[in-house]
């Protein structure tokens, strides 16, 4: 098996639904049998800059630079500060 080289930073982790997802600074990754794989929450936009990956009362939160998105295991909800946004 190949070593996947990534060119990015891990800063969190958290354990949802038995699968891994990593906090990172390009974005939120869930790791599965070929290694890390990026998420893409939306088609508009990607969450960059995540510091935080938190599971709590059945809810995965993703703490990102500019916005604070939830997933519930089936769908992602994405919520934005105005006066964050570029």
């Amino acid at each position: 098996m190949a070593r996947k080289s990534l060119s990015t930073d891990f800063y969190s982790m958290a354990l949802f639904n038995d699968r891994l997802f990593i906090g990172a600074g390009d974005g939120i990754y869930e790791l599965d049998e070929n290694g890390p794989q990026r998420l893409m929450v939306s088609d508009k936009f990607s969450l960059d800059g995540v510091a935080t990956v938190e599971a709590k009362d059945g809810v995965l939160w993703v703490l990102a630079s500019r916005r604070l998105a939830k997933y519930d295991g089936a769908q992602w909800e994405v919520f934005e500060n105005p006066h964050n946004l570029p």
